[in-house]
């Protein structure tokens, strides 16, 4: 197939077409005879497409020039819309599967909004000019989470040097001794904890039971909390004054010089 001078239809789709034309006259006349009209894909098109332009290559056939691309503009608005059309798809499902709506207080929401600073500065001071006694809240079944359940961040790894803190619970025998710990278990947020004096090994101790610890003696701890959280670093000074301790970080970092928390670097083994 060669195209003349100031034809501006791509080959590719003028293919196409003609494929789907043919394929359109086979199913009339299976239709009359009573025959099964064949089947027309996306990979038949693209091998006819493929054959049409290796012919024309082989006849020394010109090839149409490019179209034009749409612009990028366009291209995010298509995919904006294809979005769009997703989630109202996805809301109308969820919508035929939800239970029945109860009446409660507005503040029955889940834990994740209840908690953060940001829906307690925009979401409760519109809800107080409203009649919150009367709001219609709906509420899927396990939805609202307590906060006592939602697990704190888990800062304690295999090896830390620790301290337990426990004046009156079930580790208050060993209340302000250092230890090591030898197994993290991340569902229940407890580790296991070997005691530098006498070796005994504490089970599944809550991380609210531990703290850590930054000697005089270790040379370097490891950053338990914040950015740098997991990078070794070198002790240079404590501030008991400030429960503070200077570090340098590694080269890595282009031995950057930081003033952290006690809490957040620790000791390990």
């Amino acid at each position: 197939m060669a195209s003349g001078e100031g034809e501006n239809i791509n080959d590719d789709r003028l293919l196409a077409a003609l494929v789907l034309r043919d394929a359109r006259e086979a199913a009339e006349r299976s239709v009359v005879v009573g025959e099964r009209a064949p089947r027309i894909d996306d990979r038949v098109v693209v091998g006819e497409v493929a054959q049409a332009r290796s012919f024309n290559k082989r006849i020394g056939g010109e090839p149409l020039p490019p179209v034009p691309v749409a612009a990028r503009g366009n291209s995010r608005m298509h995919a904006l819309e294809r979005e769009f059309v997703r989630r109202a798809h996805k809301l109308r499902e969820g919508s035929r599967a939800q239970p029945p709506c109860k009446r409660g207080r507005r503040h029955d929401r889940s834990a994740d909004q209840a908690t953060c600073p940001a829906h307690r500065e925009v979401v409760w001071p519109a809800a107080g000019a409203e009649d919150v006694e009367d709001a219609t809240v709906c509420e899927a079944p396990g939805d609202t989470v307590p906060p006592a359940t939602i697990p704190p961040e888990l800062w304690i790894s295999k090896g830390l040097i620790v301290r337990v803190v426990d004046e009156s619970g079930a580790f208050k025998a060993s209340h302000l001794q250092k230890g090591s710990v030898r197994r993290v278990d991340t569902t229940t947020g407890t580790a296991d904890v070997e005691l530098a004096v006498g070796g005994d090994v504490l089970c599944a101790v809550p991380q609210a039971y531990l703290e850590t610890v930054v000697s005089r003696s270790c040379c370097q701890v490891e950053v338990v909390r914040g950015e740098y959280r997991g990078v070794i670093a070198e002790l240079l000074e404590r501030v008991p004054r400030r429960n503070h301790a200077v570090v340098r970080l590694n080269c890595a970092f282009n031995k950057l010089e930081l003033e952290l928390r006690m809490d957040d670097v620790c000791a390990f083994t």
